[in-house]
C-alpha cells in the first residue's frame, strides 16, 4: 500500500475517511523505517462521479433558464398538471406513460407499443432510459435522445390518449406530457441535452470505464486531465462563439486528439455511431430492418429535418451558453474536486503540475470505482427482493455475483451460432478450477466457518451502531448547549427591553431616534429594537433584513419598519414574561385522537426535560455576571448621557476604580453613590457620595470627579454609568 492508490466519490464523508485511511498507512509504513520518499500514495476521484456532478450543475442552470423564460406562461396553467421545468420529472412521467416496463397503473405503455406498430411499423422506437427506478445527474443527458426522437410519435399517442381520456383524473399525466412536448423550449432543452450526451457525455464515460485497460497507449488515470482541458477550451470558445455548439464537426470531434492516440476509444466512437446497429421491428433478422440509432441522433442534433427541431435553433445557442458556464464554474470550483485535475489553474493532480513519473504511476488503474458500485448496487437489490435477509448475507451474494467465483462454464451447453468461428471456450470460475476434493473441502470449510463469520459480523455491526449513537448524543447534547445559549441571549435581550434603553412607545422612540446625531449609533440603536423583538420575543415576522442586493439600509429604513411592523404587532401581542427556550423538537405537531401523554423523556439518553435546561442555563447567566465575564449593567444603560447641570443631582451613579489585590495586580471595580453637588458643569467636575456600606471604614465618603464624555458607560477607570440596583 506505500505505493497505492485509494479511489472514493466526491462526498465530503468518503473523501474524510480517504484521507484518515492516507494517514494511518502513512503511520504504519514510518513504523516499519520507511522514509517520506517510499511512500507515495494516490488519492483518486472516481471520473464517473465527477462527471455526474457536472452534468447535475448543467441541468440545473438550463432549468433555472428555462423557468424564468417561461414564468409567465406557466402561471395560466392549472398545478394540477404539475408542469415544471424539471427535465428528469419528464423523463420519469413519458417512462410511466408510454413505457414498457414502469407498471404505472395510470400509464398506458403496453397500447402504445400497439400504436407505433400499427401506424408507424417502419419507425426505430429508441428505448426510454430507466427513470423512475432511481436517479443519477447524467440522467438528464441520457435521456434526451430517446425523448426528442419518439415525439412526434408520443404527441399522436397523447392526443389520441387524452381525446379517449377526456377530462378524466387520470389525463393529468397525459396532459402534463402534451404540454411539455409541444413546447419548442422543451424540445430545445432536449437537444442541447441529446448533443452533450452523444458528444460529452458517452465519450468521458467510455474513457472513465477503460483506463485500467488502456496502458499499451500511454493513457492512464491522470491522463484523464486531457478530456477536462480539451472541454474547457472548447466551452470557452463556445461561449465566445455558440455556434459551434451546433457544428458538427467541433462537438463530435472534441476528443480526435485522444481518439488519434487511443485506438480502442476511436474504435468505440466507430462502432457506436457507424456499426451499431438497432431493429426497427423486433426480432428481425433482415438488414432492410436495420438502422444506425446514434447516427440518426446525430442527424437529428446537427442537420435536423424535422421543423420543430429546426426553429430551435437560436434558443438551443443561447441554452449552450448557459450550459458551457455552468460547466466551467464546476471545472474550476477549488472547492471541488475536478479542480484537482484542470491545467489552466495549476490543479495539483494535473497534466500541466504533474510528473511524468506521477503520471505513470497511473497507468493501468481505474478511473472509476464501478466495482464497489457495483456491489453496492447488488446487495441493496437482495435487501429489497429478500425480505428479512441478513446484510451479511446479501453482501456475500453480492460478491460472489460481482466476481463470478463460482460461476459455471455455460458455454459447453450452448449452441454456437454457425458464423462464430471463434473456437475458446470460457475459462471456469476459480471455484471450478479446483479438483472436485478441494470444492467439498471449501464447502465444509464454509459452513464450519459461517457461525464464526456471522458473530465477528454482529460485533462490527454492533460497534458501528455504537459509534453512531455516541455521535447522535453529541449532536444532541450540542443542540441542548446551543438552546441554552439563545435562552441567555434572549433573556439579556428582554432586560434591555424593560430598562431605559429599551423603546417602548412610539414618542419614546422618536425621542430617543432624534436625540442621537450619528447615524451609526442611531443605526446600532434601532438595529437593537428589533433584535430584542426578534430574538428576545421570538417574534420571527418582526425581522428586517439589514442589508439588500449588497447595499445596506439606513437608520431611517429601519426605523421605519419598527414603527410600521413591530409597534403595532406588539400592541397585539403583548410582551411575553420569558423567552421561548428553542429546543429542537422534530416531533409531528399532530395527534390521532386523544394524546395518552406518554412521557417521551429517555433516561438513557439523558433527556433533560425544558425546565431543568432553563434553570441550568439561568445558572450559567449568573455565574458569567459574578466572574466578570458579562456585565449586563452596560448593556442596560440609556444611549445617550445624562446632561451635566441640576438636574443631575441626586443621580445613582456608578463610577470604575482601580483595586490591587493580595498579589499586587490590578483589577477594575464599580462603586455606586450619588451626585452630591454640580462643581463644575463646563468642565464636567462633581461630588458624589459613595455608598457607605461598600466603602473601606479609612476610605472618604465624599470625593471629587470628572465624568468624562468618552468615559460613559466604558470599561476603564474612570468609567461611569447609572446604577441600576444591586439586583437585575
Amino acid at each position: 500500500m506505500a505505493k497505492g492508490f485509494t479511489m472514493t466519490d466526491t462526498c465530503n464523508t468518503a473523501r474524510r475517511i480517504q484521507h484518515l485511511l492516507h494517514e494511518e498507512i502513512k503511520k504504519i509504513c514510518k513504523e516499519k523505517g520507511m522514509s517520506d520518499e517510499d511512500i507515495e500514495l494516490h488519492k483518486s476521484f472516481c471520473w464517473q462521479h465527477l462527471r455526474n456532478v457536472w452534468f447535475g450543475a448543467v441541468e440545473l442552470a438550463l432549468n433555472n433558464t428555462l423557468l424564468n423564460q417561461l414564468e409567465e406562461s406557466m402561471s395560466a396553467i392549472p398545478s394540477i398538471y404539475r408542469v415544471n421545468m424539471d427535465i428528469v420529472n419528464l423523463y420519469r412521467a413519458a417512462e410511466k406513460m408510454v413505457g414498457g416496463t414502469a407498471n404505472y397503473a395510470k400509464g398506458d405503455g403496453k397500447n402504445f407499443v400497439h400504436f407505433k406498430n400499427e401506424f408507424h411499423p417502419t419507425t426505430f422506437l429508441y428505448p426510454l432510459v430507466r427513470a423512475c427506478g432511481g436517479t443519477r445527474q447524467d440522467l438528464c443527458v441520457e435521456g434526451a435522445p430517446s425523448i426528442l426522437m419518439n415525439l412526434p410519435m408520443y404527441l399522436q399517442f397523447l392526443h389520441w390518449r387524452m381525446d379517449a381520456c377526456g377530462t378524466s383524473g387520470d389525463g393529468i399525466l397525459a396532459t402534463n406530457l402534451y404540454l411539455n412536448f409541444k413546447s419548442s423550449e422543451v424540445i430545445a432543452q432536449l437537444r442541447v441535452l441529446s448533443i452533450l450526451h452523444i458528444a460529452i457525455c458517452m465519450t468521458v464515460r467510455w474513457l472513465a470505464g477503460k483506463t485500467e485497460s488502456l496502458l499499451d497507449y500511454d493513457f492512464g488515470y491522470y491522463d484523464m486531465g486531457k478530456a477536462l482541458d480539451i472541454m474547457e477550451s472548447a466551452f470557452m470558445e463556445i461561449i465566445d462563439d455558440p455556434s459551434k455548439f451546433l457544428d458538427e464537426d467541433f462537438m463530435m470531434g472534441l476528443f480526435s486528439e485522444i481518439s488519434d492516440k487511443v485506438d480502442p476509444f476511436k474504435a468505440y466512437l466507430e462502432y457506436m455511431f457507424e456499426e451499431k446497429f438497432g431493429n426497427v421491428v423486433e426480432n428481425t433478422k433482415s438488414e432492410d430492418d436495420k438502422v444506425l440509432p446514434y447516427d440518426l441522433i446525430r442527424a437529428a442534433v446537427f442537420y435536423p429535418d424535422r421543423d420543430d427541431i429546426r426553429k430551435t435553433d437560436d434558443l438551443c445557442r443561447e441554452l449552450a451558453v448557459t450550459a458551457a458556464s455552468a460547466f466551467l464554474i464546476e471545472f474550476r470550483d477549488e472547492s471541488k474536486a475536478t479542480a484537482q485535475y484542470l491545467s489552466s489553474i495549476g490543479g495539483e493532480n494535473s497534466l500541466a503540475v504533474l510528473t511524468e513519473s506521477k503520471r505513470k504511476a497511473g497507468l493501468g488503474k481505474e478511473s472509476s470505482n464501478s466495482t464497489s458500485e457495483s456491489l453496492h448496487g447488488t446487495v441493496t437489490h437482495l435487501m429489497k427482493v429478500s425480505g428479512t435477509i441478513r446484510l451479511d448475507h446479501a453482501a456475500g451474494d453480492g460478491m460472489l455475483q460481482t466476481n463470478g467465483h463460482i460461476d459455471r462454464d455455460v458455454s459447453q451447453y450452448i449452441k454456437k451460432n454457425r458464423n462464430d468461428k471463434s473456437e475458446e471456450d470460457e475459462t471456469p470460475s476459480l471455484f471450478f478450477q479446483l479438483p472436485e476434493e478441494l470444492r467439498i473441502t471449501a464447502m465444509i470449510a464454509a459452513k464450519r466457518g459461517a457461525p464464526t463469520l456471522r458473530k465477528e459480523h454482529d460485533v462490527a455491526l454492533k460497534l458501528q451502531k455504537e459509534a453512531d449513537l455516541r455521535r447522535k448524543r453529541v449532536e444532541h447534547e450540542k443542540n441542548l448547549e446551543n438552546a441554552k445559549e439563545e435562552y441567555i441571549k434572549a433573556w439579556d435581550l428582554i432586560d434591555v427591553y424593560h430598562s431605559e434603553r429599551g423603546w417602548k412607545k412610539l414618542s419614546q422612540a422618536r425621542r430617543i431616534f432624534n436625540s442621537i446625531s450619528s447615524e451609526p449609533t442611531r443605526l446600532k440603536a434601532v438595529k437593537e429594537q428589533i433584535t430584542i423583538r426578534v430574538k428576545g420575543f421570538g417574534w420571527k415576522e418582526a425581522a428586517h433584513a439589514w442589508s439588500k442586493g449588497g447595499t445596506a439600509y439606513d437608520s431611517l429604513e429601519l426605523m421605519k419598519h419598527f414603527v410600521d411592523v413591530i409597534l403595532p404587532m406588539e400592541a397585539k401581542l403583548g410582551i411575553p414574561s420569558e423567552p421561548i427556550f428553542k429546543v429542537q423538537d422534530n416531533t409531528t405537531k399532530y395527534t390521532l385522537g386523544t394524546d395518552s401523554g406518554l412521557s417521551v423523556e429517555n433516561v438513557a439518553l439523558n433527556t433533560k426535560s425544558v425546565e431543568d435546561l432553563k434553570a441550568e442555563a439561568m445558572m450559567e447567566r449568573a455565574r458569567r455576571e459574578a466572574e466578570g465575564e458579562t456585565d449586563r449593567d452596560a448593556n442596560l444603560q440609556a444611549h445617550t448621557m445624562p446632561t451635566i447641570d441640576d438636574t443631575l443631582v441626586g443621580y445613582s451613579i456608578e463610577y470604575c476604580f482601580a483595586y490591587l489585590d493580595d498579589d499586587g495586580g490590578e483589577y477594575y471595580g464599580w462603586i455606586d453613590g450619588v451626585v452630591e453637588k454640580i462643581v463644575n458643569a463646563e468642565k464636567r467636575m462633581v461630588d458624589i457620595r459613595w455608598n457607605e456600606e461598600k466603602v473601606h471604614e479609612d476610605d472618604v465618603t465624599v470625593s471629587r470627579h470628572q465624568l468624562k464624555i468618552r468615559s460613559w458607560n466604558g470599561r476603564k477607570v474612570g468609567a461611569w454609568r447609572k446604577f441600576l440596583g444591586d439586583q437585575i
